[in-house]
């Protein structure tokens, strides 16, 4: 089984190059367009990596870094 990647990115263009490459070499991607949404997914403990944009619209991605470590 492939790992799962998470990308918490809310630009679509960008989610869709990393999603792409991603896949082509092999890994299963999730994504999502909100900090609070990536948050919800980190906890599920399904992904091995997350891939995080630090501009979202909801809250800083650097917020979700920091609560997703606590």
């Amino acid at each position: 089984m492939a790992a799962s990647i998470l990308i918490i990115e809310d630009e679509s263009a960008i989610a869709d190059v990393l999603e792409y490459a991603l896949r082509a070499e092999g890994f299963q991607t999730q994504r999502c367009l909100l900090g609070q949404e990536g948050l919800a997914h980190l906890r599920s403990g399904l992904h091995a990596m997350a891939i995080l944009d630090v501009g979202l619209p909801d809250m800083s991605g650097f917020e979700v870094c920091r609560q997703a470590r606590t």
